[in-house]
């Protein structure tokens, strides 16, 4: 059995994911310059899906680089709102902002997984889900705010699906970090050398595969889950 996860977050929602799917992990933040790597991918015409899929991508990298043999999972999350990126607020005024931007809207939420050993990618995974927020009046909106502490709002924006945040929609076409493993669990069984023996552990069926090939979406695209074709 593998037991040298590193998950390249220090999200506790992802942690507790992990070890619901008895994937036994150590927490090492990679902690990247989000905003700058953001604005330099931007600056070359990178799409959200790509930069989602570049952010998980470093994370994971920059970790496994210091570990050496270790298995290192980086994942990063989006939001999508006509083509524009909403990034985590800087404080509670902007967060309000940023609330009332996606009040009543439809937006894509993109989200990547990748998989790193000896600071190089080895299998990355990205998709979108599709998310509709509810209409709500300016009271309704501070009044949940009130509800997120600095901490949560400024490490992980201003909803997270997989915990609290899923009050504030009224549809959510849900493609989520926990989803994410069942696409991992469904990979070939076939042994890789240095990957150990054979388990249910999903994470060591990736490693086991004789190639690890990327699933990022063609840029300039969301995938659309319910049609599954592609949106330009």
């Amino acid at each position: 059995m593998i037991n040298n996860i590193i998950l390249a977050s220090k999200s506790k929602v992802r942690k507790k994911i992990l070890e619901e799917n008895g994937i036994s992990c150590e927490i090492k933040p990679a902690n990247i310059d989000e905003d700058l790597i953001k604005e330099s991918l931007l600056k070359e015409g990178a799409t959200p899906d790509i930069i989602s899929k570049n952010l998980a991508e470093l994370k994971a990298n920059k970790i496994s680089q210091k570990s050496n043999g270790a298995i290192v999972l980086g994942a990063d999350s989006i939001i999508d709102l006509n083509g524009n990126i909403i990034s985590k607020p800087f404080n509670r005024e902007e967060a309000l902002e940023i609330l009332q931007k996606l009040n009543g809207k439809k937006h894509f939420l993109i989200s990547s997984v990748c998989i790193s050993k000896n600071g190089s990618m080895i299998w990355n995974y990205t998709d979108a889900s599709t998310l509709t927020m509810k209409q709500l009046n300016l009271d309704e909106i501070k009044s949940y705010l009130t509800k997120i502490r600095d901490k949560e709002l400024y490490a992980y924006g201003v909803y997270q699906i997989e915990a609290g945040g899923r009050f504030l929609f009224s549809k959510i076409m849900t493609y989520t970090f926990k989803r994410k493993l069942m696409n991992i669990n469904k990979s070939p069984r076939r042994i890789k050398r240095d990957a150990g023996g054979r388990n249910k552990n999903p994470i060591a069926k990736i490693l086991r595969t004789p190639e690890y090939k990327s699933k990022v979406k063609p840029s300039g695209k969301i995938y659309n889950r319910k049609k599954s074709t592609f949106k330009s």
